[in-house]
């Protein structure tokens, strides 16, 4: 265990992994982190190692005293509930005593479809770009879960989970979800969907970034009727799910509530419907009939062509992106979008 010990220090703080210096008592801030692993996926608490890894040490005297109170607080159902049944280890490194346990998580038990749901939600709450009117979507079919978000994109198409580099798009709301438990550190949501999709079906997800961020969950789930087991406890996309058809929107549930009962899309300043599949074939030609003789166009000029808002010439384009046929190159406002072939 000594090693371990020794490589989780050399490895440094993660998600899994807290450093407390401690010397002599210990610090509410230790508590703090035995609730977060303990509801989330656990993880190794070191009493005596400073946040950069030097070990402090926890003084010899107060050992004792700290092992005590640690445990007698875990055991206190006024300050733990349900109460925790840990211990701290002593371990000895560079000649300095440091104290030890693992955190487990809850024993209560957390579905992987209620984990990827969490993501799906967190994403489209946090990562949002607020300023525009397009409306955010769920949309639960039968063998997959699909998410649309207006998003202003860095580097449009697929995203690489090995590769992509997180940035905050809306930082105050990403610092509030992470510290009420809804959320994880910056980056964690891309590498969890994927984690959490291939325990579950056995798929990948898809995460494009575009003008409207694009999420596609397989469910592995296309000969089964997903209502069929569903319980009380099930994930947030489960309990929708109850009220949709196999291939209904989840917005337009959502707009059957709206007080003066219009639909959602209303709001977009063309008041065009997002799903007219028909005439966004006839705009998509109009737009590579226009790229075959000019080589490349931006969404203010596709807008032009085709008589619709920028907006939705943007919409059109980001489908040429997805089909393979148009690359987008720039940000922004000057982002121009180019045939491929």
């Amino acid at each position: 265990m000594l090693n371990k010990l020794k490589q989780l220090i050399h490895d440094g703080e993660g998600l899994t992994i807290e450093f407390k210096r401690c010397e002599s008592e210990l610090s509410s801030s230790v508590y703090e982190t035995v609730s977060s692993f303990s509801n989330r996926y656990g993880g190794h608490i070191l009493l005596g190692v400073e946040d950069d890894g030097k070990v402090v040490g926890v003084a010899p005297g107060a050992v004792d005293k700290i092992k005590k109170n640690f445990a007698n607080s875990l055991n206190n159902p006024q300050r733990f509930a349900p109460t925790l049944y840990l211990a701290l280890e002593e371990a000895e490194i560079n000649g300095k005593t440091v104290l030890w346990c693992f955190v487990p998580i809850d024993d209560q038990s957390v579905s992987l479809r209620s984990k990827i749901a969490r993501e799906l939600v967190s994403n489209i709450l946090v990562h949002r770009e607020y300023t525009s009117a397009y409306p955010a979507k769920i949309i639960i079919e039968r063998d997959r879960i699909v998410t649309e978000n207006w998003s202003l994109p860095r580097t449009p198409g697929r995203i690489d989970p090995g590769s992509f580099t997180p940035y905050p798009k809306n930082p105050l709301l990403a610092n509030f979800f992470i510290n009420i438990g809804r959320a994880d550190v910056l980056g964690s949501g891309v590498r969890n969907l994927y984690e959490f999709t291939k325990l579950y079906s056995g798929g990948e997800p898809e995460l494009i970034d575009g003008d409207v961020f694009r999420t596609i969950v397989p469910l592995g789930l296309s000969d089964i009727d997903l209502s069929a087991n569903v319980s009380d406890k099930e994930d947030v996309s489960d309990n929708l799910s109850d009220n949709v058809s196999d291939k209904e929107d989840v917005s337009d549930n959502l707009s059957d509530n709206v007080s003066d009962k219009e639909d959602v899309s209303d709001n977009v300043s063309d008041k065009e419907d997002v799903s007219d599949n028909l005439s966004d074939k006839t705009y998509q030609r109009t737009i590579l009939a226009y790229l075959e003789k000019n080589g490349e166009i931006n969404a203010a000029k596709a807008a032009e062509l085709i008589g619709r808002t920028p907006r939705t010439a943007r919409r059109v384009l980001l489908q040429l992106v997805d089909e393979g046929v148009v690359v987008a190159t720039g940000a922004n406002r000057n982002r121009v979008y180019k045939s491929i072939c």
